[in-house]
């Protein structure tokens, strides 16, 4: 049985609410999965901010499926 923790991720310069997302495993968030995103507050898995237009991630194909690998510092997330 796999233990979800749910995150809030947030632009890292205007601090607007990206994504709320359940996240497997330990360690930092690095990559969201489309099918794990609980509510999304861009548009369509978008990669830049709607508040500030700042680019967040890069949509790059993991295992077949597309997903959002985020840039490092840019984002930030809390429980």
């Amino acid at each position: 049985m796999r233990r979800w923790k749910t995150l809030r991720v947030y632009c890292g310069s205007c601090r607007f609410m990206l994504y709320k997302y359940k996240k497997g495993g330990t360690g930092s968030l690095i990559k969201v999965h489309p099918d794990r995103v609980l509510h999304d507050f861009t548009t369509g898995m978008d990669v830049t901010c709607p508040e500030c237009g700042n680019e967040f991630a890069r949509k790059k194909l993991y295992r077949g499926k597309m997903v959002n690998y985020l840039l490092s510092g840019r984002t930030f997330n809390r429980n």
